[in-house]
């Protein structure tokens, strides 16, 4: 790639990466224990690409969270925004303690923190595949903040309201996907009460295939 072209890759990543911590800057930061960028902006994007946000809320308050992040999503109009990866506390320990494959631990490295950086490192430590030696352990943030028995109704209110709202959105944008002859990008949306994920196709069948490249 010439001088040229590696200019406007760096000004695109700049610019998208400041659109993502703008956004992730204005969230609610009292539900919210984690927040950062991934997918392909923490990579080489190009000028299509949606700029994938991944959160970790506090226990409890995932789907509150994720209530107000669409909303504000929607009110500032920020199409690219892909609020792709959310996960509370404890899913997320479970998640980096146990079930991290090499293809997630790759792009796990390349998450760019915006909001609770030393959290995120924490979590790192938990997998081999992501721990780093030279860590520094300083005072560890707790995870076992208790969430009140009224968040907790709210929560699962926002979860009946938020989740079938984005499980029937899903299923339309991968009909027209389907339609449009772009069927290797639809994506399963898989979700609980602690967790969202939108797992692309492209990016199951990288993982099976485990076609993993370390650049």
């Amino acid at each position: 790639m010439d001088v040229t072209g590696n200019m406007v890759h760096r000004d695109t990543k700049a610019a998208k990466v400041a659109s993502g911590k703008g956004f992730i800057r204005s969230l609610p930061v009292s539900l919210i224990s984690f927040a950062g960028i991934a997918g392909s902006v923490s990579y080489d994007p190009k000028s299509e690409d949606d700029i994938d946000i991944f959160i970790i809320t506090r226990q409890g308050c995932l789907w509150l969270a994720l209530f107000y992040a669409l909303l504000m999503r929607r009110l500032r109009g920020l199409k690219e925004i892909c609020l792709s990866l959310c996960m509370d506390d404890n899913f997320a320990h479970g998640l980096f303690s146990q079930s991290l494959d090499k293809l997630a631990a790759r792009d796990a490295l390349r998450v760019i923190p915006v909001l609770g950086s030393q959290y995120y490192l924490e979590l790192l430590q938990l997998s081999p595949l992501t721990r780093r030696n030279n860590y520094i352990d300083y005072a560890k943030q707790s995870r076992t903040t208790k969430t009140s028995m009224a968040l907790k109704i709210a929560n699962a209110a926002a979860y009946l309201f938020v989740g079938t709202y984005q499980q029937v959105k899903c299923t339309i944008a991968n009909y027209r996907l389907k339609a449009s002859g772009k069927s290797e990008e639809r994506f399963d949306t898989r979700m609980g009460l602690h967790h969202f994920f939108l797992d692309s196709l492209k990016y199951h069948n990288l993982r099976e295939g485990g076609h993993i490249n370390d650049t």
